[in-house]
């Protein structure tokens, strides 16, 4: 939801527009000897070389070109990654590495252009700075996985410690080997996965860049400018009527918003349509209050993050409940893995064996062996015993642990849905009673020149629209 900043416009007389289009089309005409850009300033070429080329790396089909590009990257790496192991990874890996080396050919273009065209606008955004440091890491891994490539014909497996180091004599010892190439794959996708996030980020930015010198963004309310015109006192209902068809006809549409230009169109045709006794700067005078807008400005994801935080601020009791609860529910997932790892490693048996036997005594019966997860093999191939793994111990430990956990773990549920609907109840209230103080504070002549109707309702949408946003803020 794109929710746009309000403001009023103060509206020049048509003949002040004349005088300044006429002053910038002689200040613009050509003159016969060589221009030079004053005070090192780019020329109006290179400016426009630098926009196309900005256009063109923010146009949709390339962006998404190169969106696709990094998908496809990130997805073949981390199959890769995910179905491949240590030792056969490098079946694949010399195609995995040389696709990856093309798609970061065409990343390092895309950047390159993108930095001729932005340059130094490049540092007032967050957003495409790390994302030309994700594209550097971007590129180092890809050559890492060049220089460790794997290759059977340079494996080197050493000893590392050992399983069972717990154990009283450590029977079973731990190898490691030098083909690392599957774990910088692994960096390479996360890499990746940064670049997907920051890249739209980037070409939000660059796109305001565009239209820079054309700064006419303002964007003016159809609906204000008619009630700004049945205000004009003297005015005919005929006068109206043919405004409001020059309006229509300037602008091609019935409703909605108008630009500047198409403004400053319908205010010539309409000081013909003026009153007699009224001058022509009273009339324009009764349409300088119109309601306008920002094309650029966009209430977005950090507006609401900072809203949320700021309204939480006042709340300092109920905000720092929240806090601790979260922790205590955070801290509630490590000991639900120690729980469960009791459990799967240590209390549930390693093998279940059924074997049928048949004898003239007993008839038809199942035997079943069992093999907890004490038992192992040494190097003769007995069986022994581990001594440091109890598995009924282990049973009823990780049982136990885990029902426990659920009781306070329903309660920090509640309480952290009871604070969160607290703060954002009082945060509601607040923001309900400063918008009815703000239209109490208004004169009488605003109230009698209104249509809206009652004004406190008007906006309940908006503040309802902020309650689901304050929410999903909390719950993210």
């Amino acid at each position: 939801m794109a929710v746009k900043q309000q403001s009023q416009q103060s509206v020049a007389s048509p003949s002040a527009s004349g005088q300044q289009r006429e002053a910038r089309q002689k200040n613009m005409a050509p003159s016969n000897g060589p221009q030079h850009p004053a005070g090192g300033a780019s020329s109006p070429q290179g400016q426009g070389g630098r926009v196309g080329c900005l256009q063109l790396i923010d146009n949709r089909k390339w962006h998404y070109v190169v969106m696709g590009l990094l998908f496809i990257d990130f997805f073949g790496n981390a199959v890769g990654v995910g179905f491949l192991s240590q030792v056969t990874y490098h079946t694949w890996a010399l195609k995995m590495r040389l696709a990856s080396a093309g798609c970061c050919a065409i990343y390092a273009i895309d950047m390159l252009l993108r930095l001729v065209a932005v340059r130094s606008a490049l540092c007032r955004s967050p957003s495409s700075l790390m994302d030309v440091f994700a594209l550097v890491l971007v590129g180092g891994a890809a050559a890492a996985r060049f220089v460790k490539a794997d290759s059977p014909a340079k494996v080197v497996i050493t000893q590392n410690g050992w399983l069972d180091d717990e154990a009283p004599i450590p029977r079973h010892p731990k190898y490691v080997s030098n083909q690392i190439e599957i774990y910088i794959a692994s960096a390479y996708c996360l890499l990746i996965a940064v670049r997907i996030i920051l890249k739209p980020r980037a070409r939000v930015f660059s796109k305001k860049l565009h239209n820079h010198a054309n700064s006419d963004h303002l964007r003016i309310s159809m609906d204000s400018l008619r009630s700004s015109l049945k205000r004009i006192p003297n005015i005919s209902e005929a006068a109206i009527e043919m405004m409001e068809t020059d309006l229509v006809m300037i602008c091609g549409r019935n409703d909605g918003e108008m630009s500047r230009s198409e403004l400053m169109q319908f205010l010539e045709r309409a000081l013909t349509y003026r009153p007699k006794e009224i001058s022509a700067s009273v009339f324009l005078s009764h349409l300088r209050d119109i309601d306008a807008q920002s094309s650029l400005f966009i209430y977005g994801a950090s507006d609401v993050v900072t809203s949320t935080l700021r309204h939480w601020s006042n709340q300092r009791l109920a905000l720092s409940c929240t806090v601790l609860v979260v922790l205590i529910n955070a801290s509630f997932v490590p000991l639900v893995a120690y729980f469960m790892s009791k459990l799967g490693d240590e209390a549930f048996p390693q093998q279940v064996i059924k074997v049928a036997i048949t004898n003239r005594t007993q008839g038809y019966t199942i035997r079943t062996d069992i093999r907890y997860q004490n038992l192992t093999t040494d190097a003769s191939g007995v069986d022994i015993e581990l001594p440091y793994i109890m598995p009924d111990k282990a049973l009823k430990l990780g049982v136990w642990g885990i029902l426990l956990i659920c009781v306070p773990f329903a309660i920090v549920d509640f309480l952290m849905g009871y604070f969160q609907s607290t703060m954002i109840a009082k945060a509601t209230e607040r923001l309900q009673a400063s918008l009815l103080k703000t239209i109490l504070a208004q004169p009488t002549l605003f109230f009698s020149q209104r249509t809206e109707g009652d004004l406190n309702n008007l906006f309940q949408s908006d503040v309802a629209r902020v309650n689901a946003l304050w929410q999903a803020v909390f719950w993210v």
